[in-house]
C-alpha cells in the first residue's frame, strides 16, 4: 500500500485499511487509545508516520483474536472482568496488556498497574482493568466458561462487549462515508475581541470547498445556540454562536470552519486563516467573577446570570429571632466531564431526497435533531440524527447542540463541487 509521506499511521490503519479498532483520542500520544504493537512493542499510532512502519509487523486489536476466531486471552479477560464500559479506550489497553504479559507472564497487582499506567480510561476506575490483567495471565484453558445467561447469582455478559473487545465497535469516526472533512479554527485566547478575520489565503488552496466565519452565516444559523434549560431565575442566560461573533470567551471557541477533500488539506487551510485579536481581561474563578472588576459579557451587570432564593415558612422572621446565625461561603466543585472520544459529527446531505442524515456522538439525539432542523430551516422530518457507539459522555454530551453539530451539518449541506470555494449560504 502506498500512502502520502505525511500520513499518520493511525489514519492509514483506520481510513486506508479499514482497521477502525485503533481509536484516536488526543492525537498527542497521551491517552493511549491508538496503541498498537510494532514488532510486539506498544506504540502510539498517532505519533508515527505510516511510511515509518514499512518492514515492521503491525498488530492491531483486530489481530488479537485466536486463529479459530475466538477471543484472545486478554480480550476474554476484559469481557469476564467487566474491564470496559464505553469501549473507546479498550483497544489500546488490550494491545498494551498483550505486550506487557508477553514480557511479564505473572505480574503482581502493582506491576499490572504499572503496565497500564500510560493508558487513560474515563469509565471504569481502572480496578476491573487491573483484574483483567491478572485474569489474562492465569494459565490453562477453560477461559470463557465463567459467564452465564442466568439472571441471578452469576455475572451476565454484556451483549456489546464481544464486538468492543474485537475492535468492531462503530463510533462517529468509524462511519463509512465518502465525505469531505471539516477543520475548525479555534481561539487561543480566553477572552478577546475579534478585530478581523482574513480568509483570502484559503481560497486558492486546492481541495478546499468551503470556508465560513460568522459573517457568512445567515438567519437562524447566525443566532446564538438554543438555551438548554431556560430556568425562570436565569435572568442573563447566554449561549455561544455556532462560530464566534465579535469576541471569544474561552480557549478553543470555534471561529471558522473549512470544508475540504481530506483532514490534512482542511487543517492546512485553517492554518492560513489570519485572525487579529484585541486582548480582553479574562475572568477566571468565582472570586474574580463575583468581584466583577471585569465583565465576562458587557451587558451582564456584575457577572450575575441568575439569583435564586429558597425558603420554607417565614424565613426572615425565623432568622431575626434566632440566637445565632451563620453566613456561609461555600466552594462547590465544578465537575469536568472528560470522555475519551471527543465531539464528533458526520453528515450526509441527499439533494434528491432533500434530506440530511447526521451521525453525532451525543446523549440526546432528539434534541440535536430539533436544533439542527431549526438552525438550517429544515422540517423536523427532513433530518435524521443517528447516535452510534458513544465513547463516553458523563452528561457533557447531553448539552445540545454543540457548535460543531449545526455548523458541520450546514457546511456539508452547502459544500460545492471541487474547484468552487464557497463563502456564505447560496
Amino acid at each position: 500500500m502506498k500512502v502520502p509521506a505525511r500520513r499518520l499511521l493511525s489514519d492509514a490503519l483506520r481510513h486506508d485499511l479499514g482497521l477502525t479498532g485503533t481509536h484516536v483520542g488526543c492525537e498527542h500520544g497521551v491517552c493511549g487509545a491508538c496503541t498498537i504493537l510494532v514488532d510486539g512493542a506498544p506504540t502510539r499510532a498517532c505519533l508515527m508516520f505510516a511510511v515509518s512502519a514499512a518492514g515492521y509487523e503491525i498488530t492491531t486489536v483486530e489481530g488479537l483474536a485466536r486463529p479459530d476466531g475466538s477471543l484472545g486471552p486478554v480480550q476474554q479477560a476484559f469481557r469476564e472482568c467487566h474491564g470496559l464500559q464505553c469501549g473507546f479506550c479498550t483497544p489500546g489497553f488490550l494491545t498494551t496488556i498483550t505486550a506487557g504479559i508477553a514480557e511479564n507472564p505473572d505480574p503482581t497487582e502493582d506491576e499490572a498497574r504499572d503496565m497500564v499506567a500510560g493508558n487513560l480510561c474515563r469509565c471504569t476506575g481502572y480496578q476491573n482493568i487491573v483484574k483483567a490483567v491478572g485474569r489474562a495471565a492465569e494459565p490453562g484453558p477453560g477461559r470463557g466458561d465463567r459467564m452465564t445467561t442466568k439472571m441471578f447469582g452469576a455475572k451476565v455478559p454484556r451483549v456489546e462487549d464481544d464486538r468492543l473487545v474485537r475492535g468492531t465497535g462503530r463510533y462517529v469516526d468509524d462511519v463509512a462515508l465518502d465525505a469531505l472533512h471539516v477543520a475548525v479554527l479555534r481561539s487561543p485566547h480566553a477572552h478577546a475581541r475579534i478585530v478581523s478575520i482574513d480568509v483570502d489565503a484559503v481560497l486558492d488552496v486546492e481541495g478546499v470547498h468551503l470556508v465560513w466565519t460568522h459573517e457568512d452565516l445567515t438567519g437562524a444559523m447566525a443566532e446564538p445556540l438554543p438555551l438548554l434549560i431556560p430556568h425562570p431565575t436565569l435572568t442573563e442566560g447566554r449561549t455561544q454562536y455556532a462560530l464566534a461573533k465579535d469576541e471569544v470567551n474561552y480557549v478553543g471557541e470555534a471561529i471558522a470552519i473549512v470544508v475540504a477533500e481530506d483532514r490534512y488539506v482542511a487543517e492546512d487551510a485553517i492554518a492560513r486563516i489570519a485572525v487579529e485579536f484585541g486582548s480582553l481581561p479574562a475572568v477566571v474563578g468565582i472570586e474574580a467573577a463575583r468581584a466583577a472588576e471585569h465583565l465576562v459579557h458587557d451587558d451582564v451587570p456584575g457577572n450575575v446570570a441568575a439569583t435564586t432564593e429558597q425558603s420554607n415558612g417565614d424565613a426572615p422572621a425565623a432568622i431575626a429571632a434566632a440566637p445565632h446565625t451563620l453566613s456561609l461561603d461555600l466552594d462547590i466543585e465544578r465537575s469536568a466531564c472528560m470522555p475519551m472520544e471527543g465531539r464528533g459529527t458526520a453528515a450526509r446531505w441527499d439533494p434528491d431526497q432533500n434530506r440530511l442524515q447526521v451521525w453525532t456522538s451525543t446523549q440526546t439525539s432528539t434534541g440535536v435533531r430539533a436544533a439542527i432542523a431549526a438552525r438550517l430551516g429544515l422540517d423536523l422530518g427532513q433530518v435524521d440524527v443517528i447516535t452510534p457507539d458513544v465513547g463516553g459522555g458523563f452528561g457533557v454530551k447531553i448539552v445540545h447542540p454543540w457548535p460543531e453539530e449545526p455548523a458541520g451539518a450546514a457546511g456539508r449541506q452547502d459544500a460545492r463541487p471541487a474547484g468552487e470555494v464557497h463563502r456564505g449560504p447560496p
